[in-house]
């Protein structure tokens, strides 16, 4: 049941982006995403990340920012490669958004294209 709701959330927030454009996360905005992602994962030590930034939107002042995520699954073993999107909640916490499934992965991805961002996971 809590797949359906992230989905439904990562569909709103793609088509809500503004036009993108390349500003790069600062430094503390870099570990709050990195965080926020490694939080979401069954092996958060695992991840290995391909960070590129969407221009911000507003969302408390902040950005909303893609980027591309590997860890290990269940099994031990590497996934590949997954969208993600991490923005600042309302509470100034950041939170993200990531691909469980191909069928995400390619909302993150159409979403992206249609912005004239180059999403390459």
């Amino acid at each position: 049941m809590r797949d359906w709701k992230r989905w439904l959330l990562a569909s709103v927030i793609c088509w809500g982006l503004p036009s993108a454009v390349n500003a790069e996360p600062h430094a503390k905005d870099m570990a709050g995403i990195q965080a926020a992602v490694r939080d979401t994962l069954k092996d958060p030590d695992s991840a290995k990340f391909k960070m590129d930034a969407i221009q911000p939107a507003d969302l408390a002042g902040d950005g909303l920012y893609y980027g591309c995520v590997n860890a290990k699954n269940s099994y031990g073993g590497y996934v590949g490669f997954r969208p993600f999107l991490a923005f600042v909640a309302k509470d100034k916490t950041w939170q993200a958004v990531v691909a469980q499934d191909d069928t995400m992965s390619a909302v993150f991805h159409k979403s992206g294209v249609e912005k004239g961002y180059d999403l390459d996971c």
